[in-house]
């Protein structure tokens, strides 16, 4: 994974870096937030059993005003500390110039979005492995001057570090079995369940998003497209871009950028199962993996892509429970009736 940082190698000989200016209009502001999902938990390591934690870098367009962002903040005292390992190991020769503060960035700190009533199209980044998302600025620096809002994430414990906004930190936890590195069987598997943990933190920080955007005291309000998102990410991350486009039809992009999938498919089969008495409407689709419960009604044309609890009413794309305690019934009609009249009377002219 250090290919992405190779552009920094050599940093440390100079005295002071500036990263190449982006080449869109926008000049660039940059701010992190950090999103805690209760309905999941980490399930290793210290953080076992306490809630996934997401945190993003916003790269978007904005208006220049105040001082540029440190390249990547937090990290004075903690430039041998156990926990920033990971990042000593993606940064190699470029870690002094990343902790000393002496690589200049392009983008400001939280600054407002530019003036007027524009909204701007949204994209999710997620990284490869364990690199850090600041070590790809290039790339979102460059995206967001060219007017996109980019939300670049940090997943949990597969991430480097995440330093959290009151300095705490939340380290990186390895579920790989030890070894060389190279792509065994377990290995593959374990990256096949990172995929899966990472697609869930991508589809939580689109609903995150959508109330960011709704919410009144931000900079972001009524400012985001969200009939415009799309998803990319690189190795790993790009894994999971193709992943959260099959499973989120919010998403109307994606790209993988070098996300090797050796043959291990993203979307292995899984059972539909429908319970005793469901009324299914007319051209619903249920995709692998639904569950449809007793007494339950799935309206016309609907997406069921999940679970749906047993006496309640589903519709939509993708469908979503829209009254729970309903009942319905079919009274049997002779079975006559249901011919056409033609066969019944051809029947009936028939010989016993």
């Amino acid at each position: 994974m250090r290919v992405v940082l190779v552009l920094f190698l050599n940093l440390t000989a100079m005295a002071q870096i500036k990263l190449p200016a982006p080449t869109g209009p926008y000049p660039i502001g940059r701010q992190m937030l950090l999103w805690r999902d209760s309905t999941r938990l980490e399930d290793v390591g210290p953080q076992s059993g306490k809630p996934r934690e997401v945190a993003t870098y916003i790269f978007y367009p904005a208006v220049a005003s105040g001082d540029h962002t440190v390249y990547y903040p937090g990290l004075a005292g903690l430039e041998t500390a156990p926990e920033t390992r990971p990042l000593r190991l993606q940064f190699g020769a470029a870690w002094n110039a990343v902790t000393t503060g002496t690589i200049q960035t392009n983008t400001y700190a939280a600054p407002p979005m530019p003036s007027g009533s524009a909204r701007f199209p949204v994209l999710i980044f997620s990284p490869g492995g364990v690199a850090p998302v600041l070590g790809y600025q290039l790339q979102l620096e460059e995206l967001a001057s060219r007017g996109y809002v980019i939300f670049a994430l940090e997943h949990g414990t597969d991430s480097a570090l995440i330093i959290r906004p009151d300095g705490t930190l939340l380290p990186y936890f390895s579920r790989h079995a030890p070894g060389n590195g190279l792509p065994t069987t377990a290995n593959l598997e374990t990256e096949r369940e990172q995929v899966i943990r990472r697609t869930a933190d991508v589809i939580f920080a689109l609903d995150q998003i959508n109330a960011v955007g709704g919410r009144a005291d931000s900079i972001f309000h009524h400012r985001l497209d969200l009939a415009r998102i799309g998803v990319f990410g690189h190795s790993e991350g790009g894994k999971t871009a193709l992943r959260a486009c099959q499973l989120d039809s919010r998403i109307r992009a994606c790209l993988n950028q070098d996300g090797e999938m050796f043959n291990q498919p993203l979307n292995p089969p899984e059972s539909v199962l429908l319970e005793p008495h469901v009324w299914v409407g007319q051209e619903a689709m249920l995709l692998k993996g639904s569950h449809v419960g007793t007494g339950s009604i799935i309206g016309a044309k609907a997406l069921v892509n999940g679970p749906i609890p047993p006496v309640s009413a589903a519709a939509g794309l993708p469908a979503k429970v829209i009254k729970r305690g309903v009942s319905w019934d079919r009274a049997a009609r002779p079975l006559g009736n249901e011919l056409p009249e033609s066969l019944v009377a051809l029947a009936s002219a028939l010989p016993a």
